[in-house]
């Protein structure tokens, strides 16, 4: 994760910025406890490393008038197999497919490329699941259910027939409404209390001279507000 992006930030900026961005991840005392915890966000950070990379080198070549077809397939192959880690990534998914909507020229045809690779790798997967368990999803149905049921992670995931959990949305705008001010009351600590990710929203204020760092800016931003969205409705914590 640390070598993809120090080829990503070297490639918007310069070695240098890569290099100090690389030597702060690595002495980032939160990814080494990640990287220990067994939790899929060391391998998330890996998916969506690549991801972005393969985004830029598209919006860069879209830049300078190159074809941006594999570019494209390889960021939605990417953003597939991250959708697998977590299936609340898909909603940054969406946010990149609104970007691409009206970034990429021809119009709609990377959109639907995007989507196509996407669609292709999770339903394979989704094909895996229901061979083996009956259901498309999986195991990963009762991680939706703990998020908007009535049951807990532990309760749902022991009674397989899923009789003590069941999908509940009394009150879910009220719900929503709370997690939206959580989230951006929380947002320093939601960005991984890191000083200067909250700088990136003054960044949407510079005139940058490269057009396609200006433009992959927009991208991050549509990504990031589609994933606060996801965790809205799904919700942080009980209300």
């Amino acid at each position: 994760s640390i070598g993809v992006t120090y080829l990503l930030i070297s490639r918007i900026f310069d070695t240098r910025i890569g290099g100090v961005t690389a030597f702060l991840m690595l002495l980032c005392e939160l990814l080494w406890r990640f990287s220990q915890s067994g939790l899929p966000q060391m391998l998330m950070l890996f998916l969506f490393s690549f991801a972005t990379y393969f985004l830029y080198k598209a919006i860069e070549n879209q830049q300078q008038g190159r074809p941006i077809y594999v570019w494209i397939a390889m960021a939605g192959g990417f953003f597939a197999l991250l959708a697998l880690s977590h299936w609340l990534t898909i909603w940054i998914f969406l946010g990149l497919l609104v970007f691409s909507a009206f970034y990429f020229m021809p119009k709609g045809i990377h959109t639907v490329i995007l989507f196509v690779i996407f669609a292709l790798i999770t339903l394979f997967w989704a094909r895996y699941n229901y061979n083996n368990t009956g259901d498309i999803l999986g195991s990963g149905r009762y991680a939706f259910y703990s998020g908007l049921g009535d049951g807990s992670d532990t309760s749902l995931y022991r009674d397989y027939e899923q009789k003590s959990g069941s999908l509940n949305f009394d009150g879910f705008l009220t719900k929503l409404a709370v997690n939206f001010v959580s989230q951006f009351v929380n947002l320093y600590g939601n960005l991984g209390s890191i000083v200067v990710a909250p700088l990136f929203f003054l960044s949407l204020l510079h005139p940058f001279r490269r057009k396609e760092i200006s433009d992959f800016r927009w991208c991050v931003l549509s990504m990031w507000f589609f994933g606060t969205v996801g965790m809205c409705m799904f919700g942080l914590k009980s209300y």
